[in-house]
């Protein structure tokens, strides 16, 4: 699956920082997206905020696994 920006004149950074806590891991996570008005960001927002936690999902899914 690729990101609705892959496309689009945007700089996405994401920080994502791992936390660990009595049962398990915490994970927090922060986004900033600059780009020209073209890109149309608050538009893509939606698509952007699943992309984002279907990403999220699996990262806590996968530390579920071991």
């Amino acid at each position: 699956m690729s990101s609705p920006l892959q496309e689009k004149a945007v700089t996405v950074i994401w920080t994502i920082e791992l936390e660990p806590i009595e049962n398990g891991t915490r994970i927090k996570f922060s986004e900033t997206a600059t780009g020209a008005a073209v890109s149309q960001l608050a538009e893509l927002s939606k698509a952007v905020d699943y992309v984002k936690s279907e990403a999220i999902k699996r990262l806590a899914s996968s530390s579920l696994d071991k």
